[in-house]
């Protein structure tokens, strides 16, 4: 049984998409300080695993589609729609923002191999096979990340074509893809380490264990739209303490870097367990609709492509202006921060909204050109 979703379930949704994205962003902005201060040693602190961040993405990506999902009959018509949509939410922007960041860091050497690691990266193609789960990366670095939820969506848009049946098939083809394919290959699942170079490099990232922190999500997601369920584990997680326990469990995993990589058996598990917590402890609560918070949750996607094409840019203006020395001060900090928030917001504003609506102005141009003039 489907119990509508109410306003402050999405809104967690979006608090927790746009932690992840900040999360990300000082992990990587904290880097260019000076190392030994007190606001560095403080950074180091609270972001040194703020990588994890890529993990809580691709949890929340799995509820989502679980819940974008959950009415969709299948069928062909239905799968290219969904992954019609799915492309035109990440590519645009993805191109623009990786367009920005290699003429920010474009020298003639680069010249040879620019347009081919670019249509690579455009393709959703990993540059090699080894050190997973980056596989070379991208041409915006962080563009590694985009290459695993394309095939996570492109498995859904499969899985689409089986009709009612689709979540069944979504499991065999992931779990032929994370044990048929590695034992083939004489390689133990969950280890991403193959010694063959028969197989291309897009079936090691499809095979690796980043992957499961999508089906972790998959399983929140189908927690959460079946009510007799859902109000079940309402009882063990709606008064706090269990929340509570994950949140402390997460904290000192965090702090301590104890098992905190990449990973479903690092930071995916207890990930998945705090959001699953948070989600179902935030059902019982009255939230606004509209903050800030959430805002940047809206933001988060352009946050995550431009934060580094950013910082580039505020250190190619510093040097132009032979102020290079303050790329190290916690006031460029606060200066990338700002104006990362700001593109990121007008970026939202005048690219993701618009590309949004693509479908449906391609729809009504169509309707109208069927009206007889």
């Amino acid at each position: 049984m489907v119990k509508k979703v109410g306003k402050q379930q999405i809104a967690i949704v979006q608090i927790l998409r746009g932690v992840a994205a900040v999360f990300v962003m000082f992990f990587h902005y904290k880097n260019e300080l000076v190392t030994d201060t007190a606001l560095r040693n403080a950074l180091d602190t609270v972001f040194n695993g703020g990588y994890v961040g890529v993990d809580l993405f691709f949890v929340i990506s799995g509820f989502i589609m679980v819940y974008i999902t959950q009415k969709n009959e299948g069928g062909r018509q239905e799968a290219i729609r969904f992954l019609r949509k799915r492309l035109i939410r990440i590519v645009p922007l993805y191109c623009i923002s990786t367009i920005a960041y290699l003429y920010l860091i474009w020298q003639p050497a680069m010249q040879p191999d620019l347009l081919k690691n670019f249509a690579r990266s455009m393709l959703f193609q990993p540059f090699n096979a080894t050190h997973s789960p980056f596989y070379g990366y991208a041409s915006l670095p962080v563009g590694w990340t985009l290459n695993y939820e394309f095939y996570f969506y492109l498995l859904v848009a499969v899985s689409l074509l089986f009709g009612r049946i689709k979540w069944l098939m979504f499991f065999a083809l992931f779990l032929l893809l994370q044990f048929a394919l590695p034992q083939g290959f004489g390689v133990e699942p969950f280890s991403a380490r193959y010694n063959s170079r028969r197989l291309l490099p897009v079936f090691y990232l499809l095979s690796d264990p980043m992957m499961w922190n999508f089906l972790f999500g998959i399983g929140i997601g189908f927690i959460f739209v079946n009510k007799p369920i859902k109000e079940r584990l309402l009882r063990v997680f709606g008064n706090g303490l269990v929340l509570l326990i994950i949140l402390v469990v997460f904290i000192w995993k965090y702090l301590t870097g104890h098992k905190i990589g990449h990973g479903p058996l690092e930071a995916g598990w207890i990930l998945a367990l705090l959001f699953l917590a948070l989600l179902l402890w935030s059902s019982r609560l009255s939230w606004a609709s509209r903050t800030w918070i959430t805002y940047l949750g809206d933001i988060s996607f352009s946050l995550y492509l431009w934060h580094l094409p950013v910082q580039l840019l505020v250190q190619k203006v510093l040097y132009r202006f032979e102020w290079g020395h303050l790329i190290t001060h916690g006031s460029i900090l606060v200066v990338n921060v700002v104006l990362t928030i700001v593109v990121s917001h007008f970026s939202y504003r005048y690219i993701e909204r618009y590309t949004m609506k693509w479908p449906e102005i391609a729809l009504l141009k169509k309707h109208k050109a069927r009206i007889p003039q």
